[in-house]
């Protein structure tokens, strides 16, 4: 179901089970468990269309949580929280990338990536 915003000008999708309307009111915290698959869930799909243009948008997207601080993460060191999502995400991110893919994804994969190992929160801070 479609409703548009209180400005008239933004639509939003709702979903009745309620389960996406909680996590987006939830918005600029920390997914955790169960709410980041559920926003990975679709990411997963975008990138087994193997559409550059979906994987580009949906690399876009996986930049902005990352960035945004919406995503926990951390490479395993000292015993690190979120080990699979952080495994999980990375190797997503990795592997939609080959010899003939083209230089904007190429381009995104990189902008992921550096954002990943350069942000305290998802990659955990490693100078304990």
């Amino acid at each position: 179901m479609l409703c548009d915003s209180d400005d008239g000008n933004a639509r939003t999708e709702v979903d009745p089970g309620g389960s996406i309307t909680k996590t987006l009111a939830n918005a600029g915290h920390t997914l955790e468990g169960a709410e980041s698959e559920l926003v990975l869930i679709p990411l997963r799909l975008a990138f087994e269309t193997k559409n550059p243009k979906v994987i580009e948008l949906a690399l876009d997207c996986i930049h902005k949580l990352i960035a945004y601080d919406h995503l926990e993460g951390d490479p395993g060191l000292e015993n690190g929280k979120n080990v699979p999502l952080f495994t999980d995400i990375l190797n997503m991110v990795c592997g939609c990338v080959d010899n003939n893919s083209p230089d904007s994804t190429i381009l995104q994969v990189l902008k992921v990536l550096l954002t990943a190992v350069s942000s305290n929160k998802f990659r955990g801070n490693i100078n304990h």
